[in-house]
């Protein structure tokens, strides 16, 4: 029989998961765009670099992070609702 915290855990494992393979997606199809844009690609050592000493932040965006995230897609003319969930 499972208790409430390891459903509560293996749920949320299922969601790191899900997140995971979808920010997987995401780099793939932003890196698909990327290189459809370069006229002449460099060797792939050049790029194979880059991803490795990427600058990028390791945490996650904060509440307010994606709030100015969403709120600038909203003035650019982006059609969305912004709720606040408490």
């Amino acid at each position: 029989m499972q208790s409430p915290a390891t459903y509560q855990a293996a749920i949320q494992g299922a969601i790191a998961r899900r997140r995971a393979d979808y920010e997987l997606a995401l780099y793939g199809a932003w890196n698909a765009e990327r290189f459809h844009r370069v006229e002449r690609l460099r060797p792939f050592n050049h790029y194979a670099k880059a991803m490795r000493t990427s600058s990028a932040p390791r945490t996650p965006q904060t509440s307010q992070e994606r709030l100015a995230v969403f709120t600038a897609m909203a003035g650019a003319g982006v059609a969305l609702k912004i709720t606040r969930i408490p």
